[in-house]
C-alpha cells in the first residue's frame, strides 16, 4: 500500500509498505520532471531463501536481510548514483572456521558432528556508501565464537 501524489512536476509516493520476499519494504520515492529521482528503502526480515528460489541463485547461506538504503539517481543512468546505507544479515550460515586446526577434522569424524571444533559466522553487516554509481564499504564485520572478521571492499554498479 501507499500514498500516490501526481503534479505537473513530479511524483511522490508515500508510505510505500510491502510485503517482500518474505520480509517487509518501507519506502518513500520522489520522481521530480528532469532531475534525479529520490528514495529511501527501509527493509526487514527479507528471506535469503526466498531470493534465491526467485532468482535462481546459489546462496546457501539461508538467514535474513535488514537495511536501509537512501540515494538519489538520474533515471536510467546507475552511474549518476549517490546514497548511503547499512545492511545487516542473521540467522545464517555463512561459513565454518576450524578453532583446533587440523584437529578439528578429525574430531568432526569422530564425532560424526560437523560443528565440533568449529566457530560458525551466523550474522554480519556494513554500513556503504553510494558515490557515482560505486557502492563502497570499509566496515564489513562477521565473527564467530573465537574470531572477528573485518574487511572492505566496492561494487560497481554501472
Amino acid at each position: 500500500k501507499a500514498s500516490v501524489e501526481v503534479t505537473d512536476e513530479d511524483v511522490q509516493i508515500h508510505g510505500l509498505s510491502a510485503g517482500v520476499f518474505e520480509g517487509e519494504v518501507v519506502s518513500s520515492m520522489r520522481f521530480p520532471e528532469g532531475k534525479a529521482m529520490s528514495v529511501e528503502l527501509q527493509a526487514s526480515k527479507v528471506s535469503i531463501n526466498s531470493i534465491n528460489s526467485t532468482f535462481g541463485m546459489n546462496m546457501n547461506c539461508g538467514g535474513l536481510l535488514a537495511g536501509n538504503l537512501e540515494f538519489q539517481m538520474l533515471p536510467g543512468q546507475l552511474g549518476s548514483m549517490q546514497g548511503k546505507g547499512k545492511l545487516s544479515l542473521v540467522q545464517a550460515e555463512l561459513f565454518s572456521v576450524p578453532i583446533f586446526g587440523p584437529l578439528s577434522r578429525l574430531m568432526q569424524s569422530v564425532l560424526n558432528d560437523d560443528r565440533v571444533g568449529a566457530g560458525r559466522a551466523k550474522e554480519a553487516s556494513c554500513n556503504f556508501l553510494i558515490q557515482d554509481g560505486v557502492v563502497a564499504s570499509n566496515d564489513f564485520r562477521t565473527t564467530t565464537t573465537s574470531l572477528i572478521f573485518a574487511g572492505e571492499g566496492w561494487i560497481d554498479l554501472d
